[in-house]
């Protein structure tokens, strides 16, 4: 398992239990490594395969006309989750918004 559990984010307790099953955790952004250090879990910070990869600035132009849409015309993102649980859950709310939004 490549990316730690995000325990800092939600259920902190979590990390005593990883703490007791953990040789060494591996983290992609340097704020996890900060966590674990604080929490007594040896950590790594090793960074994140694409991270400097990803512009930190977008080309919105470029997005644009890579995608086929006008520049002019506002664009609505539907990102109801990652997980197939989160898409079955929300997807239909989502689209039901975005009716209401057209």
């Amino acid at each position: 398992h490549y990316v730690s559990p995000s325990v800092w984010a939600w259920r902190q307790k979590r990390v005593l239990k990883i703490r007791e099953g953990c040789d060494l955790m591996l983290t992609l952004l340097p704020f996890e490594a900060r966590f674990y250090e604080e929490q007594g879990v040896p950590v790594r910070f090793v960074g994140h395969p694409l991270a400097d990869t990803i512009p930190l600035e977008s080309d919105r132009a470029g997005a644009r006309a890579g995608l086929g849409f006008a520049q002019d015309t506002p664009v609505v993102a539907l990102m109801p989750g990652s997980r197939g649980g989160e898409v079955g859950r929300l997807g239909g709310l989502f689209f039901d918004t975005a009716e209401l939004l057209l």
